[in-house]
């Protein structure tokens, strides 16, 4: 604390800093993103669905109370209200209307154009109801605040009860509109004239927002507030009658670009939190896709929140918190870790001459992404209570990148409160320790000290000599207390690529890794071909490593798996060096050559009533789905089918994992002579051909097939219907339709059938009959007959149906 009582405060961002910074949505698209690249960034691992253009409703805040007054805007001859408890509605004129509400109900009132007077408003009879009521005219409703002026909204007004004395107004709006009224509230409109993409990031996030914390059982969906996304409506109007447009154009057209378009993660509207500025480093938040990540586009060239400095009197905390006494100093309990001094603090404390205080982390400024005076430290404890004293005794290593320190300290002024240090290793900050273990040598030593003012603690470090400095922190001198040397064990990553397999849907890569300087798990990067594939992190147990190399731990084992190619390649793995390391060592090169193409077998073909059937199985190892097979006759394509039935058990046992779910069956027209019939795996994926699965000689005898499917009555006229077609041609055949035994007709096929051409798709759907019928009372035979077209013998029966006039 300096002398005039005030701390300096250094701090970053303006808000809470998780998922997108808004002035980062603007540098970023002053980069050249589009607002697509722009939520990918801040929002990574959502899609984009369209949602349409749903209601949303929306609590005014500002306007509780026991009375609401709204009205009709100019241009509107009439306002409707309805009594939602009872459905009733009733027109009245363009003037102003209020409801107001006591323990028994809720009154509707107006303001007569004539008496200039406030009656009643009889809905359904009476002016008093339960509620809700509701206010509409066809542009939208005012509402009026107490000093005469007014806000126009888009969409409907609904009055409802929330207390035995107090009423709310709730905007019921289209999705499209309210967003009209959020996006220049939440981000300057005028960005949109350079920085478009800004605005359209914006306007998908506030979508998305609205519908992730829409609740349909709640009486609301969100509120008007900065407490959930800033929504001003459509215009500002004061008593006095001036306009204040509040929907900015640039605001209107990145609303209309992103259209319906909203973000979900897992089939859910993603909660799209976001805030001003995160001073260059996102907050971690509570979803996967809220990440804490350095933010390159929130800078000083876009953002003035990005760095920023403040005065801090200890009057005012004092003032806020008068049960902490004389303020001694801020203590951080804990940071999230991220960014500078540690991160953003979650846990704060004030400590005094009244005791230790838990306090919000904000203390009334711009962010909680702060540090004060008293020391660079990831946890600044701010104490004014005269110089420090004590000792730095000693650094030892305490295992791979781990430093012991030991010592003590603590302050004349205050011995009953706990002194801190700062730990640096090599001028940089390492952490910082309470002063508060046993020490009775420092209670014998210093004559009504106390016994509490030993510190002892492991820091992380690396590999190799460092030189470790401890300060005691008073907030006044911060001494150092002592500086020691030590070294910790240091050298190249070692490791193994031990073993190289195909699993099917990728090729799997395992072994161990670790470098010297570290007992935490590093990284390893997987090349093919001389080219990098992959990152992976060597955290997986290992209790053979951990055995081998005492104090590092079981976390050094990889195992990832990669895209399996076609053919010959070499797979190579390097550990990557932490710490003194020179180079990222090989850990090893293997080779594999793979077969990528489908795999299966035609394990059935036959021939009956013109139709030639092929059946079997196909797998492609590159996907467990299904995959399409393609039927030859002679050498022309004359079909295809998807293999996606059950029961193969052949693909099963050589594909474990992959199910019988890999069995097709194809029926097709086969003309008259012999012909050779082959099946083909269409292949997916990383393979190069569409192997022959196997083929066979089948012999056609050319005669049509079909069926007659019914008789039935057709727009009142009786009609045979059914399908035909001749393996000979695919253009339409005759069918002779007989009554009783009697010829009575002859029709073409010619009708769609896209059922019938499912199966026989080089046929198309146009195989379809409809034979009009003229029928007698009584019991009647009709049968159909495909007629045979050049090198059949015979016309095929496709069936008979019996009816009863």
């Amino acid at each position: 604390m300096s002398a005039d009582g005030t701390f300096t405060v250094t701090g970053h961002g303006y808000g809470h800093g998780i998922g997108m910074s808004q002035y980062g949505a603007l540098g970023a698209a002053k980069q050249g993103l589009s607002a697509g690249q722009i939520l990918a960034f801040y929002y990574p691992g959502t899609v984009q669905q369209n949602v349409g253009n749903p209601q949303i409703r929306v609590h005014l805040t500002a306007y509780d109370g026991t009375g609401i007054t709204v009205g009709t805007p100019p241009g509107q001859q009439q306002m409707t209200v309805t009594d939602v408890a009872s459905g009733k509605s009733a027109t009245g004129p363009a003037t102003m209307y209020k409801v107001t509400v006591d323990p028994s109900a809720l009154h509707v009132w107006y303001l007569n154009p004539s008496t200039k007077s406030w009656q009643p408003f009889p809905l359904g009879g009476s002016a008093d109801t339960t509620g809700p009521v509701t206010f509409a005219t066809g542009a939208g409703v005012r509402i009026y605040s107490g000093d005469g002026s007014s806000r126009q909204y888009r969409g409907t007004m609904r009055i409802t009860r929330i207390g035995s004395q107090t009423i709310a107004a709730v905007n019921d709006v289209d999705l499209q509109s309210y967003l009209y009224g959020v996006v220049p509230r939440e981000m300057p409109d005028w960005w949109g004239s350079s920085a478009p993409a800004a605005l359209q990031a914006q306007a998908i996030a506030a979508r998305s927002y609205v519908l992730a914390v829409a609740n349909p059982s709640a009486t609301w969906d969100i509120c008007d507030t900065a407490a959930c996304q800033v929504y001003g409506g459509q215009q500002l109007i004061t008593a006095q009658g001036a306009v204040t447009n509040l929907e900015g154009s640039y605001s209107r057209a990145a609303v209309d670009a992103t259209s319906g378009i909203a973000l979900f993660y897992n089939g859910a509207p993603a909660f799209t939190q976001f805030s001003a500025s995160n001073g260059g480093q996102v907050a971690p938040g509570s979803k996967p896709y809220l990440v804490a990540k350095p933010d390159p586009y929130d800078t000083a060239d876009v953002d003035p929140n990005v760095t920023w400095t403040v005065k801090l009197s200890a009057s005012s905390l004092q003032s806020a918190y008068p049960q902490v006494g004389t303020l001694q100093g801020i203590d951080v309990v804990s940071r999230d870790g991220y960014g500078d001094f540690g991160g953003r603090i979650t846990s704060l404390q004030l400590v005094g001459t009244g005791g230790t205080v838990s306090v919000g982390t904000y203390l009334g400024l711009k962010s909680n992404y702060w540090t004060a005076q008293g020391g660079p430290s990831p946890q600044p404890v701010i104490l004014n209570r005269g110089t420090a004293v004590g000792n730095f005794e000693a650094a030892t290593a305490a295992g791979p990148g781990l430093i012991a320190v030991q010592g003590w300290s603590f302050n004349k002024a205050n011995t009953s409160v706990a002194d801190y240090v700062d730990v640096y290793v090599d001028g940089v900050g390492a952490g910082r320790l309470v002063a508060n273990q046993v020490r009775p040598d420092v209670a014998q030593a210093f004559n009504g000290a106390g016994p509490y003012h030993g510190f002892s603690a492991v820091v992380a470090s690396t590999g190799g000599p460092h030189r470790v400095c401890v300060y005691g922190i008073d907030g006044v001198t911060n001494p150092q207390l002592g500086c020691r040397s030590v070294t910790l064990p240091a050298g190249n990553p070692r490791g193994n690529f031990e073993t190289l397999a195909d699993v099917g849907t990728g090729v799997q890569l395992s072994g161990w890794a670790l470098d010297p300087d570290v007992a935490a798990s590093i990284a390893v990067h997987a090349y093919v071909d001389r080219t990098i594939a992959a990152v992976a992190t060597a955290d997986q147990p290992r209790p053979d490593v951990a055995a081998v190399f005492p104090g590092y731990g079981p976390a050094h084992g990889f195992s990832l798996v990669l895209p399996a190619l076609q053919g010959t390649h070499s797979y190579c793995v390097y550990g990557i060096n932490v710490g003194i390391g020179t180079t990222n060592p090989q850990l090893g090169c293997r080779t594999i050559t793979l077969n990528r193409n489908p795999r299966g077998a035609m394990t059935i073909a036959g021939y009956q009533h013109g139709t030639v059937t092929v059946a079997g199985w196909v797998v492609d190892p590159d996907t467990q789905g299904p995959i399409t097979v393609h039927v030859y006759i002679d050498g022309r394509w004359a079909g295809q089918a998807t293999a996606n039935l059950d029961g193969a058990t052949d693909a099963a046992n050589q594909f474990p994992g992959y199910g019988t779910q890999h069995a097709f069956s194809a029926s097709l027209p086969l003309s008259a002579g012999p012909h050779q019939i082959c099946v083909y795996g269409i292949n997916v994926g990383q393979g190069n051909q569409n192997p022959l699965l196997g083929c066979a000689l089948m012999t056609g005898d050319g005669n049509p097939i079909g069926h007659l499917d019914n008789v039935a009555q057709v727009n009142g006229v009786w009609t045979a219907q059914g399908w035909a077609l001749d393996p000979d041609v695919t253009t339409p055949i005759p069918v002779d339709i007989y009554v009783d035994q009697q010829k009575v007709a002859r029709v073409m096929t010619g009708s769609p059938r896209p059922d019938v051409a499912v199966y026989y798709a080089g046929w198309g759907s146009a195989t379809g009959f409809q034979a009009p019928l003229t029928l007698a009372g009584g019991t009647h035979k009709i049968c159909a007959y495909a007629v045979n077209q050049p090198a059949g013998n015979v016309s095929t029966a496709l069936g008979c149906v019996t009816i009863r006039l």
